[in-house]
């Protein structure tokens, strides 16, 4: 699947008639992240988390904010995986969709091994 963060966050200031300035303050993401991410930079591991907060201003998925699909994942699919270098240390983010008894929870896996779950 290919990301289409920057398409989607476009797309969606557009039709809201939203600015940068506008969004960043709406949402308290720093316009620089929002910037990089129009201009097609993928999250990193400080502003990830900043992804859920979008998704919900936007009242779409993290699956449609990602890649343009609100078609929902199966249990424990992989929505987004990256790994980058820092110096000698390599680190990978992951994002997984899984399903518990409660309902769906998207996990995000950090780059220190901690998860964070958030809620859909």
């Amino acid at each position: 699947m290919e990301i289409v963060l920057s398409k989607m966050l476009e797309k969606e200031m557009r039709g809201r008639g939203l600015t940068l300035g506008t969004l960043s303050k709406a949402t308290k993401i720093p316009k620089s992240t929002l910037s990089d991410w129009i201009n097609g930079r993928l999250p990193s591991s400080r502003n990830i988390h900043y992804l859920s907060i979008l998704s919900q201003f936007f009242g779409i998925s993290l699956n449609e904010l990602l890649f343009e699909n609100s078609k929902h994942p199966t249990s424990n699919e992989i929505l987004f995986s990256s790994s980058f270098r820092d110096g000698k240390t390599e680190y990978k983010i992951v994002i997984e969709k899984i399903q518990n008894q409660s309902g769906t929870n998207i996990r995000v896996k950090g780059i220190d091994g901690a998860v964070e779950s958030m809620k859909k």
